[in-house]
């Protein structure tokens, strides 16, 4: 049974608790540690942030190439924290381009994460050239995180076009990530303080 985006990422988040602490023993080990051992812990965006700026690229690759789907999924998220880094940018466009459909669901994600001009003319492209509906609906995916991290809308009409693609994960990713950048902006506008009238 296929996995969403979402519910894999949810799954592999606690990964990094032992990317994160070093694991039990060697380097090798901490990053091909056994993730059982730290199932609950709950790790988010800050976590992730905090892997990237320890790791770096250098420190990222090897975990690319890991035995184990969850720390490559990781990795790539992490990369995608690495803003304005060129190597990083260029490993997740050759991923969002690459041959796994999985990876590149991730590294889509990443470069949403991640944003700036060469993040966002690949996720452009995917948008509306892909063959592949899993890659679409990641960059519908990708254009939401674009807007919420970076204040970058220029994607967001995009999200209006996907919603009459002809696959239904791609219109149902477009109309979530729609929704959710409404809330966003109504937060955001609830949450700003406004000045009192002279």
């Amino acid at each position: 049974m296929e996995q969403t985006l979402r519910t894999r990422a949810a799954y592999w988040l606690p990964g990094l608790a032992v990317l994160l602490t070093g694991g039990c023993g060697s380097r090798e080990d901490a990053a091909e540690g056994d993730l059982s051992k730290i199932a609950k812990a709950t790790l988010g965006k800050e976590e992730i942030e905090k892997l990237a700026q320890e790791k770096g690229v250098p420190g990222l690759r090897p975990l690319l190439k890991s035995e184990k789907s969850e720390n490559r999924m990781l990795a790539i998220l992490a990369l995608g924290n690495l803003k304005g880094n060129e190597e990083a940018t260029q490993l997740l466009v050759e991923l969002a381009k690459g041959p796994d459909p999985e990876h590149a669901q991730f590294a889509i994600l990443a470069l949403g994460i991640q944003g700036g001009p060469q993040p966002k003319q690949v996720i452009e492209e995917i948008i509306t050239k892909s063959d592949d509906p899993h890659r679409r609906a990641a960059a519908c995916r990708a254009i939401y995180e674009m807007v919420v991290r970076h204040n970058d809308k220029s994607l967001a009409p995009l999200l209006d076009t996907a919603l009459s693609d002809e696959d239904p994960k791609v219109r149902s990713a477009a109309k979530a990530m729609k929704r959710n950048i409404e809330h966003w902006e109504a937060r955001a506008t609830t949450s700003t303080p406004t000045q009192p009238e002279p």
